[in-house]
């Protein structure tokens, strides 16, 4: 997926995101792909794709002044999409904003979103040795986002900018906790949602690595609703 990036990503949504991809089409009018400007849209539409290593291939797109403001506030400093240590502290972050939760299969969504409401933000103190100027290796940060089993972990991948938004590409190691028949997967994606006014995120799904006949579906996040349960992989 990362090979092909985002004109193979819009192209595989198709109709299924179409209002999102208005949007898109509307917020190049804002600038040059280089020149970050307000925007109306409170969207993050990403995908991921199983791949044959058995992880997710992971791409969002969100627009930087959204990401560089919540990177901040956690930090206690002001972040730029330019720093040295921007690709640690976002990743770190995502890790506490998009992540698979596997949980028991008879857990009703209200109640998994009362166990995500309650799960402490592990990664950030992670960010903040970052933004100190303390190391952060990538052993490390897999240690601090790993320590739960039962939640997927992110690594960096890489990122590029596209007419006053940005694509973040990560790859996403599930949850160390096996699957079981008594067992769920669920994905949340809670970035912006508490922060911003009228925030919605979509992801499409693709169970498999992708083919000409690769089925794929898409999960709607917003205030309120944080997760969304994900189809079991065949």
């Amino acid at each position: 997926m990362f090979k092909n990036g985002r004109h193979h990503f819009l192209t595989a949504i198709g109709a299924t995101l179409s209002v999102l991809l208005c949007a898109m089409t509307l917020a190049s009018l804002c600038g040059s792909s280089m020149a970050f400007f307000p925007h109306p849209f409170h969207v993050c539409i990403g995908q991921m794709e199983w791949n044959d290593s058995d992880r997710w291939e992971v791409a969002l797109r969100v627009h930087p002044q959204d990401l560089e403001k919540e990177l901040s506030k956690v930090v206690g400093k002001s972040i730029s999409i330019d720093d040295e240590q921007f690709p640690q502290l976002v990743t770190n972050f995502l890790n506490d904003q998009f992540f698979v939760l596997r949980v028991p299969v008879d857990l009703a969504q209200q109640e998994v979103d009362q166990r995500i409401s309650e799960m402490p933000k592990e990664t950030l103190r992670g960010a903040d040795a970052a933004a100190t100027g303390d190391t952060v290796t990538e052993e490390t940060s897999d240690k601090t986002s790993r320590k739960d089993p039962t939640r997927s972990s992110l690594k960096w991948i890489g990122m590029e900018s596209e007419r006053g938004w940005i694509w973040i590409y990560l790859e996403m190691y599930p949850p160390r906790l096996e699957a079981a028949k008594s067992s769920r997967d669920w994905l949340v994606h809670q970035l912006f949602l508490e922060t911003v006014e009228r925030q919605e995120n979509s992801v499409v799904i693709y169970p498999q690595p992708r083919t000409t006949s690769a089925k794929k579906y898409s999960l709607q996040f917003k205030k309120g609703q944080p997760s969304a349960l994900m189809q079991a992989r065949d």
